[in-house]
Formats: C-alpha cells, structure tokens, sequence
C-alpha cells in the first residue's frame, strides 16, 4: 500500500513538473524586425476647419514577444514613425512661427512633418498554427516622443520651416491590429499586421495661440516583418 501510494505521489510530482516545464517552454521571447507604410490624417475640433488630404508615412522598428501563456503575449520595442497631416482652416490661420506670430489668410492649408520615436507596449492573443500560419489579435499602448518636427503653408511661402517649439513633445496613442504569422520553422517566422492608432493627446501646442484647439493624429497601415 505503501509504495503505492509513493507511486501515486512521484506520478503526481512528475505530472506538475512536466506541466511546469511544459509552460516555461512558452515563456519565452522571440524577436521580430519590422517596417510598413500607413495612410495619416489629422481631425481637429475647430469647427471652421477641415482635415487636408491623407498623407502616406512610414515606420520601422524592432519588437520583442514574451510568452507568458501558450497563446498570450507581452509585446513591446522601439519603433521609428515618420508622420504628420495637414489641416485647411475656414477662418484666419495664426502660426507661432520662429519670428513670431504669423497671420495667415482664410482658406490657408497648413501641413505638418513629423517625426517620433515610439515605445509600443501590447497584449497579442494568438491562435494555435493551422498548416503554418497563426492568427493574431493585438490591442495596446504606444507612447510617443517627438524628434523633429517642420511646418508648411500654402500662404506666405512657409516651406518646411522649423516647428518644434509648437510641437508636443509627448504624446500617448492607442492601437489595434490583426494580422497572421507563417511559419519558417526553427523558430522563424514571417508577420503581416494591420493596424490603426490614435493619440490622446493634443499634437499641438495651443501657447500664445489666438485660437484654441485640439489637435488628433489618425493613422491606418501595414506591418511586415520577420520574427527570429
């Protein structure tokens, strides 16, 4: 009875060990390289004014993918997003300009150039691998840290003109995504991903402007990448 019961007990420790074992070979990381181009837009509160047409950007960026679950996962990483938006105003545009305030002319359309670095941070739910592809879910956080930012105007001949100190440094966005992964094997794989983000906050900042507004960034895109 005795050893029995010792069997039973070692059957059972081997069972929980191998299930711990079994988990741990999920919590692991993988890596991935990723680049695509997104449409952007710009939507504001003003009432006389009207989001200008889509622009077309780009991002880049390297991503790193913790398996806490077999079928959840930790993403975050750094990212490169080059983007902006125009907006065209019904009324008089004023432009906290280097030299100072500018007043611009009703109808002005006035495009901004920019540029961050991002630190998206999500949760990925995975499907389990039919054939060799994955489906993926996402949803997430990504703030924002502007590198450069530059303005032009159809009025008065601004030309990509400096525009930093107008510029939110920071700013905070939402996103969502869904795309597949197909497997390489050894560990590879390819993703394709489509997404869409919105900030938070406002892009620009409203100091020693006449007119208040708020400013939101709008974007849609594809995601390529390899994971290793």
């Amino acid at each position: 009875m005795k050893t029995k019961k010792l069997i039973m007990i070692i059957a059972a420790l081997a069972g929980f060990f191998s299930s711990v074992v079994a988990q741990q070979d999920y919590k692991r990381f993988t890596f991935s390289v990723v680049a695509g181009p997104h449409v952007q837009w710009l939507h504001t509160d003003q009432l006389q004014a009207d989001p200008g047409t889509i622009g077309v950007g780009f991002g880049a960026g390297l991503m790193a993918d913790y398996y806490f679950q077999p079928h959840y996962i930790f993403s975050f990483g750094l990212r490169f997003n080059q983007t902006g938006g125009a907006i065209s105003y019904g009324g008089p545009v004023y432009l906290n300009r280097i030299t100072g305030l500018d007043t611009l002319q009703a109808g002005t359309k006035i495009k901004y150039h920019l540029q961050y670095v991002e630190i998206p941070l999500a949760l990925k739910l995975m499907s389990r691998e039919i054939g060799y592809v994955s489906f993926r879910t996402e949803f997430g956080l990504d703030p924002w840290i502007n590198i450069k930012s530059l303005v032009s105007a159809t009025d008065n001949n601004i030309r990509k003109e400096p525009y930093a100190h107008q510029i939110n440094g920071f700013n905070l966005a939402y996103h969502l995504g869904t795309g597949i992964n197909y497997s390489l094997g050894n560990g590879m794989a390819l993703l394709f991903t489509l997404f869409y983000k919105n900030t938070f906050l406002d892009v620009i900042k409203d100091a020693g402007m006449p007119v208040h507004d708020n400013v939101r960034l709008n974007q849609a895109g594809i995601t390529f990448g390899i994971v290793f």
